[in-house]
């Protein structure tokens, strides 16, 4: 299959898509919420209960973000029949990895009450792994929620040459996302809502441009309704 245009195709094709990517910024707002409020400051809990919540939450998002990217002509049904097959393994790759994340957290929470010089080089090498598990998981979602007959270690291995071949994509999201949370932290709350929906967007056309251009995956045509 040839690179798509990672422009949309229509506008009639766009109009359904744009509720459905500020309902999906919503639902992960009220998924932090809920993390928030059931293991409440930065822990190795909360690090595994948001692994599992907030990529659950956010398959809608990226099943609507790989269409935007692809140019799938999927309806409104095979989208939410896409997305609701999506949850158990969203919250899957994210639960994994967010083990590494918790494992640093907890790292840094014995070297910060016992400042013994010995637990603080396992906490920055604990660190480095979170971060590299969340970015290798940000790439591996939107391969994920496009490809369902992709094994996960056939995943994991596409996604770690992506982001060593091509970290930008990645890294611009991340950005995108830290912008988005300042911008409502010094102005306003309300805009919360709005920033999963581009990031995740941004993020699925970055990885499958990305993706594509390397040749390290090949897209079969998707039925047009389910």
């Amino acid at each position: 299959m040839s690179r798509p245009d990672l422009l949309p195709g229509t506008a009639r094709r766009v109009v359904w898509r744009l509720p459905a990517v500020l309902l999906g910024g919503l639902g992960v707002c009220v998924a932090t919420v809920l993390v928030v409020v059931v293991a409440p400051g930065p822990g190795p809990i909360a690090a595994l209960l948001a692994g599992v919540v907030l990529p659950a939450a956010a398959a809608p998002l990226f099943v609507v973000g790989n269409q935007l990217a692809l140019d799938d002509e999927l309806t409104a049904r095979a989208t939410a029949q896409a997305a609701w097959r999506f949850v158990p393994r969203a919250a899957r790759l994210g639960g994994l990895a967010s083990v590494p994340v918790a494992v640093a957290l907890v790292a840094w929470q014995v070297w910060d009450r016992t400042g013994a010089v010995i637990w603080l080089l396992p906490a920055a090498v604990s660190a480095g792994v979170a971060l590299l598990a969340v970015l290798l998981c940000l790439v591996l979602l939107p391969l994920a929620a496009q490809l369902d007959d992709l094994a996960d270690r056939r995943a994991f291995w596409i996604a770690v040459e992506l982001l060593a071949r091509r970290p930008l994509p990645c890294l611009g999201s991340a950005v995108l996302a830290a912008a988005g949370v300042w911008l409502a932290t010094a102005w306003s709350a309300s805009v919360l809502p709005l920033v999963p929906g581009p990031v995740v967007v941004v993020l699925c056309a970055g990885v499958w441009t990305a993706a594509l251009d390397l040749g390290v995956v090949r897209l079969e045509p998707a039925p047009t309704d389910g």
